[in-house]
């Protein structure tokens, strides 16, 4: 029963947006991909605070849409509408933007770390690990400082899972789950 009501929220979060909205037409869903893949992305950066001593020493790349009239949308109301194949690209497109500011923002003295989301469905491609290191050598970032967090979205085959994980960890990268609890973890 718990997991049938599990997928039921699941199903009405991806029809539904935040604050009880009706779902999108066909035409903003559609006009939300083209957008989004013809430079519409945005990263944003959330910091990430050592309770220590108050410094930022990390930033979590946080993916919004840029509409026309300046307002952004939330990864809420478009990722729902986006297949694998587009989960990936998104992936990679948004890694990219995050590594280049990293990347300005050592150049400029501030040493900081990044955080960007993974979903399990990009994880398992074979690609994945490629992307990452090509990414990484592109912008001169040293592999220690990414966090890949893996998102609790989707359910995945555990020997898949490890397999894609090793690779990723044979980088040098570092892993997390993202919104542990939430999900399938």
């Amino acid at each position: 029963a718990r997991s049938v009501a599990r997928r039921w929220e699941g199903v009405w979060r991806r029809t539904a947006l935040p604050g009880g909205a009706a779902a999108l037409s066909q035409d903003v869903a559609r006009d939300y991909r083209r957008r989004l893949f013809d430079g519409g992305l945005r990263m944003f950066f959330q910091p990430v605070v050592d309770l220590r001593d108050g410094r930022v020493v990390k930033v979590e790349a946080l993916a919004r849409l840029a509409q026309p009239d300046g307002t952004n949308v939330s990864p809420a109301s478009f990722l729902p509408l986006l297949g694998d194949v587009e989960l990936a690209r998104l992936f990679q497109l948004g890694m990219d933007q995050a590594l280049e500011y990293l990347d300005q923002w050592g150049a400029q003295g501030i040493p900081l770390d990044l955080s960007v989301n993974l979903a399990p469905s990009t994880l398992l491609l074979p690609e994945c690990e490629t992307w990452v290191r090509e990414a990484l050598a592109r912008h001169g970032v040293a592999a220690e400082r990414l966090t890949l967090e893996l998102l609790e979205a989707q359910t995945v085959d555990e020997a898949a899972l490890d397999a894609a994980i090793d690779r990723l960890v044979s980088l040098g990268v570092h892993l997390a789950i993202d919104d542990l609890g939430s999900g399938y973890s």
